[in-house]
């Protein structure tokens, strides 16, 4: 259980230096950075120990949980800066996504169609949001579309709904904040994919997936 939580930590800092260096172009020193890195790895460790416990320690599912950890961290970082997601990380879920399944099937001999349920999950999520995004004329960004919808397949479409309505709440809850504290405005925008990873820890800490 240590091991993997160490795992999981240094894969979700990994995830956020990567998104430093490969996209914002900015340095790996400073007070800042630091802080930064700190708070990766204890974000990380969290969702590692409590992965652990849900799954009693299986590895293919604290895999699923690692992987989806480290890319939706890279993501909110991106997001937080630049406002906008790089298709790399869908991509790389989507890929671990593959590579559990095919592990799945042949470790603990799985029937096939547990790759075909987890991407049907997906495709579920990304047509409900890509209307909801028509309707409210672009209200939800592409790259969070594809995100979560990658993220659904990884982890199912039960912890992908439940990712996506915490992360609604929490970040609702937080623009309420801000807009008491007159921080925004009822026109500015908030990164969304942070929410996302807030999601994923409740999520995990609940056992909702």
């Amino acid at each position: 259980m240590y091991l993997w939580t160490i795992l999981t930590a240094v894969a979700v800092a990994g995830g956020v230096c990567f998104s430093r260096r490969q996209f914002l172009a900015l340095p790996c020193r400073g007070r800042g950075f630091w802080l930064e890195l700190a708070g990766a790895l204890a974000a990380g460790a969290l969702i590692g120990w409590f992965g652990w416990l849900r799954v009693d320690g299986n590895p293919l599912s604290c895999l699923r949980l690692l992987l989806a950890a480290g890319a939706v961290a890279g993501a909110a970082r991106c997001d937080v800066k630049t406002r906008t997601i790089p298709n790399l990380y869908p991509a790389l879920v989507l890929a671990g996504f593959v590579l559990c399944t095919a592990l799945d099937i042949l470790w603990q001999r799985a029937q096939w169609t547990a790759f075909l349920g987890g991407a049907l999950g997906g495709a579920v999520v990304f047509g409900f949001l890509r209307l909801c995004s028509r309707l409210s004329h672009g209200g939800i960004g592409g790259g969070d579309i594809k995100l979560i919808a990658a993220l659904t397949c990884l982890i199912g479409l039960y912890g992908g709904f439940s990712v996506l309505l915490f992360a609604q709440l929490s970040a609702v809850a937080f623009v309420l904040v801000l807009l008491a504290l007159r921080r925004i405005t009822m026109k500015s925008s908030i990164a969304f994919a942070p929410f996302f990873y807030l999601g994923l820890l409740i999520t995990v800490f609940l056992g909702s997936f």
